[in-house]
Order: structure tokens, then C-alpha cells, then sequence
């Protein structure tokens, strides 16, 4: 409800969304935020990592690796460590 309330999303409050649905295990959520994001802010390393968490915990592999290659070819972030756990 607070975010909803926002009327200036960041980043970290996005990512802040996108990683509590990932860990929580609402994974299409988590997926479903990050499309609404993206309109706006640009991802960072931390936002990758989160939708890849989501992606584990309902065994997304396909969905994981489009994100993964995403990262890479269309925001130029590196792999760090957090991207490959």
C-alpha cells in the first residue's frame, strides 16, 4: 500500500518490491514489477539479481536466462558472483 501511495518510485524502492516478491515466492509478480519499472528506471546490478531469484524459486530456467542475457545486451551490466548464485 505504501508503494502504491508513492508518487515518485526510485530505484530502490523498486528494487525493494521486485526482491520481496522474489523472496516471498511471488515470482510472477516480481516479473510483472519489473515490466511497470523498466517504463520509467533504468535497472541496476541489484534488480537482476532479485528477478533472477524470482525466476529460481519457481524454476523459471528459460525466463532466467532471457533476464540474464537482458542484463548483459541491453543495460551493458557485467555478471557479477550475486548474478550466477
Amino acid at each position: 500500500q505504501v508503494f502504491q501511495g508513492m508518487r515518485k518510485r526510485d530505484l530502490a524502492s523498486w528494487n525493494a518490491m521486485i526482491l520481496g516478491f522474489a523472496t516471498h515466492g511471488r515470482a510472477e509478480e516480481a516479473l510483472a514489477c519489473f515490466d511497470r519499472m523498466v517504463r520509467n528506471v533504468k535497472p541496476n546490478s541489484v534488480t537482476f539479481v532479485a528477478l533472477l531469484i524470482a525466476c529460481n524459486h519457481r524454476g523459471l530456467v528459460n525466463k532466467g536466462r532471457e533476464y540474464f542475457d537482458m542484463m548483459v545486451r541491453d543495460y551493458g551490466i557485467e555478471p557479477a558472483l550475486e548474478h550466477y548464485g
